[in-house]
């Protein structure tokens, strides 16, 4: 089971939306598009809007990459996921940034994948260390269709 999009409601989640992001699976491109970025979210790439921007526009190939593979999975199965991983903003593969992340897939009123919200943590930016590998990403996806429901 998957939370319809329009479930979402900014007014209850008033206090979490500057690390709220939306991203909407584009179908043609078969990429995801931001549609919210809160501000800390934003702040960390950067500070310009991630809103009509994909992961490659702003993460290095690597962290777009591993994205959209997970993305991919967690609407196909459909999964939450919990995770922390290092990125790194594009133009700038030798400063990474540790985020941590809570994720889910989200439904559109007809119950058909429309893509995700996450509410993210970010560690400050540092630099790597010589030819030190950053930290290995350490996600753990839940299937949703076996998670305890609250059904009315």
């Amino acid at each position: 089971m998957m939370a319809p999009r329009a479930a979402i409601d900014p007014i209850d989640i008033a206090e979490c939306l500057p690390f709220i992001s939306l991203f909407r699976f584009d179908r043609d491109r078969k990429d995801f598009v931001c549609t919210l970025s809160g501000e800390e979210n934003s702040a960390a790439w950067g500070g310009a809007s991630l809103v009509g921007r994909r992961h490659a526009d702003f993460l290095d190939c690597a962290s777009a990459d591993a994205f959209l593979l997970r993305a991919q999975i967690m609407m196909e199965t459909p999964a939450l996921a919990i995770g922390s991983s290092v990125l790194a903003r594009k133009g700038e593969p030798d400063r990474r940034r540790r985020v941590r992340r809570l994720s889910l897939p989200l439904a559109d009123s007809e119950g058909s994948p429309w893509g995700l919200i996450s509410i993210s943590n970010f560690g400050p930016a540092a630099p790597m260390k010589g030819t030190m590998a950053p930290a290995p990403s350490e996600t753990v996806m839940f299937d949703c269709r076996v998670l305890p429901r609250d059904d009315p």
